[in-house]
């Protein structure tokens, strides 16, 4: 399928402390919580690729931006959209916003959509406000002058679900109820870009599962490891052929991470998984023909 969500969430668990969240509540906790869920939601409508792992270390954001357009560079049809909790000195304010690049109408047009869909979820306006009109332009040199709506080359948007500095808002973020329906707002804005029609899942009751350790839930079957981005081509071709995420090693989730890992570039040394498949040479050269040997197999 071409229809494809980038779907970000912003900052990773060892943020926090000493930033990126406040007392009690890490941001990560809440981005993390509504990707995995719109990812849940999404399952077998369209595609979904998470640069920033579940419930790991904090991805830089430009190694992100490097993944994702490297992701639009082999889908033009791509879409992403990047969670966040917002902070503000004052502690009066709070409300939902999202940002777009200011120079891209199609940008601001899924903002459009996804501002349409928070009102329609939530449109009580004394409990769930919107922070000024709820639409925000990404400008260069100013305050709205982020990194993920500028160097991102597909269509890409920031929304700051609330403030995590508002007494009210802080007890919204902390709430399941909250974010799962900040997830359907989310899956349900992707739909509408693409078309596709979305309907709320039912609730209905499920066998439980036998209990596993938290680390067998948020294991990979496969995944790459590269040592830095010279590697990252290389890990690309094998990354189609596998059909395995990428990860950089500098910011992988704590962990086994999968049961099968793909080494491009380096060893095995410090990684935790069941099966290591070493693709490595003295060099970048050597690394990309030790793939390109695998990959004839």
């Amino acid at each position: 399928m071409n229809e494809e969500l980038h779907n970000d969430f912003g900052h990773g668990k060892n943020t926090y402390p000493p930033s990126k969240g406040v007392p009690g509540l890490p941001e990560f906790e809440f981005n993390s919580a509504v990707g995995r869920e719109t990812k849940r939601l999404l399952e077998g409508i369209m595609t979904t690729y998470e640069a920033q792992p579940f419930n790991g270390n904090d991805v830089p954001l430009r190694t992100r931006t490097n993944f994702y357009n490297a992701r639009y560079a082999r889908n033009k049809k791509a879409i992403g959209i990047s969670d966040h909790a917002n902070a503000n000195g004052k502690k009066s304010v709070r409300g939902f916003g999202v940002f777009y690049w200011h120079s891209s109408s199609e940008a601001k047009k899924l903002a459009q959509i996804i501002l349409d869909e928070y009102k329609k979820e939530f449109p009580d306006r004394e409990k769930y406000p919107i922070w000024g009109d709820g639409l925000f332009a990404s400008e260069p040199g100013e305050w709205t002058d982020l990194h993920m709506c500028r160097e991102t080359k597909g269509i890409f948007v920031l929304v700051e679900w609330e403030f995590m500095t508002n007494p009210e808002s802080y007890k919204l973020l902390k709430s399941d109820d909250y974010r799962k329906r900040c997830a359907l707002v989310k899956a349900r804005s992707a739909c509408r870009w693409y078309g596709i029609p979305f309907d709320k899942p039912a609730a209905k009751p499920a066998a439980k599962p036998a209990p596993k350790p938290k680390e067998e839930d948020d294991m990979l079957e496969k995944a790459i490891v590269v040592f830095g981005m010279d590697d990252f081509p290389a890990a690309k071709r094998l990354a189609k052929k596998i059909k395995a995420p990428i990860y950089v090693r500098d910011g992988l989730p704590a962990g086994r991470l999968a049961k099968e890992v793909y080494v491009v570039g380096g060893d095995e040394k410090g990684l935790k998984g069941d099966k290591f498949v070493i693709l490595s040479g003295s060099d970048l050269f050597e690394t990309s023909n030790a793939v390109g040997e695998f990959l004839k197999k």
